[in-house]
């Protein structure tokens, strides 16, 4: 049963990992926007490391509890990491930089 719930929470990462097109945003720089990142978050996210960030699926890391930097966690939502799928090509780079400062108030 677990190893069912297991295969089932990873398809569904990967199915919502695909949710959407890469938007067209060149703001790295600008103001981030959480609202944006907070949907982006509820959208792509929130299947594996549940909506305030505690896990979801076995293999998801909590959120809450990671010692992650900014970069890091950038880099993560970028190039995916281990059961995680890589967003690069559906969110923006300004887009992932404002997920992973949205992710970062998971630890307040």
């Amino acid at each position: 049963m677990r190893l069912i719930a297991l295969w089932f929470g990873t398809v569904m990462c990967l199915l919502t990992s695909c949710e959407g097109g890469r938007s067209v945003d060149s703001r790295v720089d600008a103001a981030p926007n959480l609202a944006q990142a907070s949907r982006n978050y509820i959208l792509k996210c929130s299947v594996c490391h549940g909506a305030d960030g505690a896990p979801v699926l076995l293999t998801a890391p909590d959120l809450r509890t990671s010692t992650l930097d900014l970069d890091e966690r950038e880099a993560i939502i970028a190039y995916g990491k281990g059961t995680m799928p890589p967003h690069q090509a559906m969110l923006s780079k300004a887009e992932i930089r404002d997920l992973a400062l949205y992710i970062e108030e998971f630890r307040h």
